[in-house]
């Protein structure tokens, strides 16, 4: 059996607040595959915090993790919150350098927890899941390098494009099955039991095929991230062969929850109560981002037990208008590309998915949008699984937000499903524009990098 089916696969869905990790094991005997991906619980939790903090002068400086997400920042103190985007920087700052170095460290903390799991790294075909923008190379190998440095340099390391792996995961539920008509022959997908009742494109496809419906169909998934929306545009042939795909687009843009809502309600709180957003924690972050979600108040708790109690009518109402204005910019991206589309379901996913406030601003400005919303619930059920690989019904979280880390450990990575297909380019191998440089960044009048510990590479 070839190692693209015989190999476990390890998906890493890197998101800009939360990082998800799936794994599906490797199919070793047996005309079937039905083996579900599972989600990897660390500590305890399916959304690892991908905050990073190096603490100044400290004995064990860098923080990841949980213990990342409580730790109330100091002075000197270096809380990297969204290093994720710093790697599409078109110019080496020293913030930029930095957050080279937070990833690095990040991927060594994440390779430790995920082999406590049980998995061995080094065996598994390892997907990154990355924005579909047109300019990815040079930030894919720039992450590839800090990842070999950090630990992962025996893995197999490739990449995926967010979109696609989000509308697998959709689609699928991590159950993609895989059967071999003899021991010898070609590996197909099982499509009859792949899609899980109830959802919109078995119910398309029943509609079709029972009742004389409507052949076509085209779904657009937005999976509302922290750091992008990404866009896939999928057509549904009920005629077509095999996965029934006739057409699939996937966009990402720079619009997500950090900057869109997170950023310019923090501003406008910190402004109005008078407290530092700078030393606020993760958590409190997280907190108050989900308060104001769900159109509630919440008591901010500083140092010195000091209280501030934010989400009065003033607070609530800047709230929904930067709602609207984030709405109105994935509305702007979607119209560009579904002109001249005739939409039938549109499937909100990720932490827009979640967050009300934002998810009820968005069906507003879709209004006028002649579609059908369709829910990504999930059809799978919980079957009390415990420990550090559980379904993903049993992790506490809906599909919509863990939907591109199940679709990143699919067998078969297609739309949603299809002939084993070559995988995207490599992040491993390719060679970095960037150079460490010898002084660390300890010297900031050195000629090379100025101080920032990275200087570019000649000719690059």
């Amino acid at each position: 059996m070839p190692n693209f089916f015989s190999a476990p696969v390890l998906g890493i869905d890197l998101g800009a607040s939360f990082t998800k990790v799936s794994y599906r094991p490797g199919w070793t005997a047996g005309q079937h595959y039905d083996k579900p991906c599972r989600l990897v619980m660390i500590e305890n939790r399916p959304l690892v915090p991908s905050l990073v903090i190096h603490k100044k002068g400290a004995r064990t400086s860098w923080l990841c993790g949980q213990t990342a997400a409580v730790y109330r920042p100091l002075n000197g103190d270096q809380v990297f919150t969204n290093w994720k985007a710093d790697l599409f920087s078109n110019e080496l700052t020293l913030k930029v350098s930095g957050s080279l170095k937070a990833a690095g460290e990040f991927f060594r903390w994440l390779h430790e927890k995920i082999s406590a799991a049980g998995i061995d790294v080094a065996a598994c075909r390892v997907k990154v899941c990355l924005p579909a923008f047109p300019d990815i190379d040079q930030p894919a190998s720039i992450l590839g390098q800090e990842m070999e440095l950090s630990g992962w340099r025996n893995a197999t390391v490739s990449r995926v494009m967010e979109p696609r792996a989000n509308t697998v995961g959709v689609f699928g539920e991590g159950r993609n099955m895989l059967f071999r008509p003899a021991p010898h022959a070609d590996v197909n997908p099982h499509y009859g039991v792949m899609y899980p009742q109830g959802s919109p494109l078995l119910n398309h496809l029943r509609q079709y095929g029972l009742f004389d419906g409507p052949r076509h169909a085209t779904i657009v998934i937005a999976d509302i991230g922290s750091f992008t929306t990404d866009l896939s545009i999928v057509d549904f042939d009920a005629g077509a062969d095999g996965d029934f795909i006739a057409d699939t687009e996937q966009t990402s843009y720079k619009v997500g929850i950090i900057a869109g809502f997170e950023e310019p309600l923090l501003d406008h709180l910190s402004g109005r109560h008078g407290f530092a957003v700078e030393g606020l924690t993760f958590e409190e972050r997280e907190a108050i981002k989900r308060a104001f979600a769900l159109g509630k108040s919440f008591v901010l708790t500083l140092p010195g037990s000091q209280n501030i109690k934010l989400g009065d009518a003033a607070d609530q109402k800047v709230a929904r208008q930067i709602a609207a204005e984030l709405a109105s910019r994935v509305w702007d991206s979607y119209r560009e590309k579904t002109a001249n589309k005739q939409v039938k379901y549109l499937i909100l996913t990720g932490g827009g998915s979640v967050a009300p406030l934002v998810r009820d601003a968005i069906h507003a400005r879709f209004s006028s949008a002649k579609v059908n919303w369709a829910d990504v619930d999930g059809m799978e059920t919980e079957n009390g699984e415990v420990g550090d690989l559980r379904r993903w019904p049993d992790t506490g979280e809906t599909l919509g937000r863990l939907a591109t880390a199940v679709g990143a450990a699919s067998v078969i990575l297609d739309l949603p499903a299809g002939p084993p297909q070559k995988e995207e380019i490599s992040i491993g191998p390719i060679e970095s524009p960037w150079i460490s440089c010898g002084c660390q960044g300890g010297n900031k009048e050195c000629m090379r990098c100025g101080g920032r510990g990275m200087y570019l590479r000649q000719g690059a």
